[in-house]
């Protein structure tokens, strides 16, 4: 009985076992298509309901731009579905109410390209490059379009003028890599193929003259001219390739001059980031040296615990330079560095061990 109690149980398992699997699927698959269906109709409902509103009171500003949004709503859930010509209608009537959006022409113009519509793509991009020349999109695509057509050297310029805006951009060095094949030029070819690998071992940092000087003397040059955010780059940019030599030892391997060295490296790269972010033209060098910051603080940070567990491990008593963590703007280097270029503590403030251990004492 006993026997037959248990077979029953396993039959009965395996009739549910296969229910779930055969019908349990299909409700999840409907509700994600009416979750989508509904996100839809809300667009389509906004863009009636303020185009109703509009008509009413063409010069309210509000409403108009109530309606681009609804527009650009509709127009980008369409263009995730691949359904080119509605997004593009709804892209169009956007720019309609304000031609020169940039927003909305850097989506009509991946739209376009997407859909093979390269001349319309070209015109479109253009637009955006005269209205904003920081814009990298219409850079990257310009470059694709050009490479495409075998206009090598246009191809080469956009993309230079992309990398402006992005230099650890993966896909636009790709892609000026190709062109430079396509040219046959052997040189330019190794040198982005190093750079990409740089770009994927988390190495590369876009050379500004750091290597031009000792680290000192980029400091002091910011220190009497605040305004030379280049010269505090290359200074930054000069700990950070101290900082990679250490930061592959093993805790066993680092010294308490060691963790000093390191401390007073992460205040300069700390400087940077903290003095920099607000700062338009040194935008795409702040987002790869924050990137790296966050990176090599979370590195450091590691050792900083595995040391720290290693004199307790013996029974010692821990080192000051591993417990005692300054905030940034305790640190001597940031508070010279930031002498008359504006105070405040660095981006992040203490947050933890690696962020707070950028004090110490000043280094080259």
């Amino acid at each position: 009985m006993k026997r037959r109690n248990y077979k029953e149980r396993i039959i009965a398992l395996c009739l549910i076992l296969i229910f779930a699997t055969v019908f349990g699927c299909k409700p999840a698959a409907k509700k994600s298509k009416e979750v989508s269906k509904a996100v839809l109709d809300e667009n389509l409902k906004a863009v009636a309901r303020f185009e109703q509103a509009l008509q009413k009171s063409p010069d309210d500003k509000a409403i108009k731009e109530n309606l681009i949004t609804a527009y650009v709503k509709t127009g980008s859930y369409y263009h995730q579905k691949r359904m080119y010509e509605q997004a593009l209608s709804y892209y169009n009537r956007a720019l309609s109410l304000n031609p020169e959006r940039t927003q909305i022409l850097r989506y009509t113009g991946r739209a376009q390209f997407e859909s093979g519509k390269q001349d319309e793509a070209t015109n479109t991009f253009k637009k955006l490059d005269q209205l904003n020349p920081y814009e990298f999109d219409g850079h990257f695509y310009l470059g694709q379009i050009y490479s495409a057509r075998g206009e090598l050297d246009l191809a080469i310029d956009e993309f230079n003028k992309a990398l402006v805006q992005s230099p650890a951009d993966m896909e636009t060095n790709k892609s000026l890599l190709l062109v430079y094949k396509k040219k046959g030029d052997t040189g330019k070819v190794a040198e982005l193929k190093k750079k990409i690998e740089e770009i994927k071992n988390n190495t590369y940092l876009p050379y500004r003259g750091h290597y031009d000087k000792a680290g000192r003397e980029w400091r002091e040059q910011f220190i009497n001219n605040p305004k030379d955010y280049r010269a505090l780059y290359n200074f930054a940019a000069s700990q950070f390739d101290k900082l990679k030599s250490y930061v592959n030892k093993q805790p066993s391997e680092l010294s308490i001059g060691d963790m000093r060295t390191i401390r007073s490296s992460m205040s300069g790269i700390n400087a940077y980031v903290n003095l920099t972010k607000d700062i338009l033209e040194e935008r795409p060098y702040y987002n790869i040296m924050k990137a790296y910051k966050k990176s090599l603080s979370k590195l450091v940070e590691k050792r900083i615990h595995m040391l720290r567990a290693e004199y307790a491990r013996k029974g010692e008593p821990v080192p000051k330079e591993l417990t005692e963590m300054p905030s940034c703007s305790e640190s001597g280097l940031l508070k010279k560095l930031m002498g008359g270029a504006g105070g405040g503590e660095a981006e992040g403030g203490a947050e933890g061990g690696a962020e707070m251990s950028s004090g110490g004492g000043e280094e080259e």
